[in-house]
């Protein structure tokens, strides 16, 4: 069994996080259908199902017209879905598509429209009850309001997120709290975002550059889309145009994932030196910055590339590094998916993957 994937698996932090808001809100499954002239009659004729079919499509076409920036498209299908979505009743998805329209409209400067957003999409997560979205949803306010610069009120939401998202062990959106206050700031969430920290917010308030966090990610995105589509060659030229941005801004985290980015496209260009090369650095700068979730990425990646040169005893101590991190993170997925390489690995060699699994389970 070969181990090589067959499409790239590029790592995206998209606009919402070089904006403050995370990424979980726009990964939402739900999303809007075309109203025509007809709509009542169409809603009355069409099931629940069906309707909510439309918008799991309609959701992919949305999101494709805001990573190629073309938001008044996007903001026309998040609009319609919120009609559909009010008619069937469905406060969730009613909560996260004005979440999503919350996002555009701050990407747009317009914050007080994303602020209306933002609080109407947080007042329907707490009549849920959703805490998870709740905190996202917190979490995009308090980035709104600071852009704003009502410091004051959108360290109130931030904490409040950050608060919800301990509760909950919300470790994406703990990350991303981690991600947007050290780009900005230079430093990681207290645990106390209160009066403590006042002259922080200051800092925050005077170092908010927010443009070329902006570039950097559009850039990353840009080269993922690239790679995915197997023009590599511009897809490095984007991730190393993002590189240094990230490089200059002092985003160590970022910085890592791009040079995995770039690492990956080699590897799928067949390249396994230079792969190795840019995986080493992604994988020191990740220790360094205490990336533990990246680090495992990483680790796995340098096993598969090992596994496809035919260095097979360093391919399984790369993914048993990467399998001690998960279990320690407690990340039960991504330990299922290393002790399913793994047990691969065993299998190419002549033995049994259930042998090699049971094995692994033993250590």
């Amino acid at each position: 069994m070969n181990l090589r994937c067959n499409s790239i698996n590029l790592v995206s932090i998209s606009l919402l996080v070089s904006l403050g808001f995370p990424l979980s809100i726009f990964s939402s499954p739900h999303l809007p259908n075309f109203l025509g002239s007809s709509f009542e009659s169409e809603v009355l004729s069409q099931t629940v199902g069906d309707l909510k079919s439309e918008a799991d499509q309609l959701l992919q076409q949305g999101i494709r017209h805001i990573k190629s920036h073309q938001f008044n498209e996007g903001i026309r299908l998040y609009q319609q879905a919120l009609a559909i979505y009010q008619k069937l009743g469905d406060y969730e998805s009613q909560a996260e598509v004005l979440a999503l329209l919350g996002y555009i409209s701050s990407f747009q400067e317009n914050y007080p429209v994303a602020i209306n957003y933002l609080e109407r999409a947080l007042k329907l997560a707490r009549e849920i009850p959703n805490r998870y979205l709740e905190g996202n949803i917190l979490f995009n306010l308090g980035g709104a309001y600071i852009f704003q610069k009502d410091i004051t009120r959108g360290k109130e939401y931030l904490q409040q997120s950050l608060d919800i998202a301990r509760e909950i062990n919300d470790r994406d959106l703990l990350k991303v709290h981690e991600q947007i206050w050290q780009s900005l700031t230079g430093t990681v969430p207290d645990s106390n975002i209160s009066s403590t920290q006042s002259r922080q917010h200051q800092t925050l308030s005077q170092n908010l550059n927010t443009s070329r966090l902006v570039e950097a990610s559009s850039l990353n995105d840009q080269g993922i889309e690239l790679g995915n589509a197997g023009q590599f060659e511009q897809a490095q030229h984007f991730f190393e145009k993002a590189l240094t941005i990230y490089r200059e801004i002092g985003n160590q985290q970022m910085e890592s994932r791009v040079l995995g980015n770039i690492g990956l496209l080699y590897f799928s260009q067949g390249y396994f030196d230079q792969a190795i090369d840019y995986y080493n650095k992604s994988l020191l700068i990740a220790r360094k910055a205490q990336d533990y979730q990246w680090e495992a990425a990483i680790l796995t990646h340098l096993g598969t590339v090992n596994f496809e040169r035919g260095n097979y005893a360093q391919a399984i101590d790369y993914q048993m590094q990467s399998l001690s991190i998960a279990q320690k993170l407690g990340d039960k997925e991504l330990e299922a998916r290393i002790q399913d390489q793994l047990g691969s690995i065993y299998l190419n060699l002549g033995g049994s993957s259930e042998r090699g699994t049971s094995e692994l389970e033993g250590r």
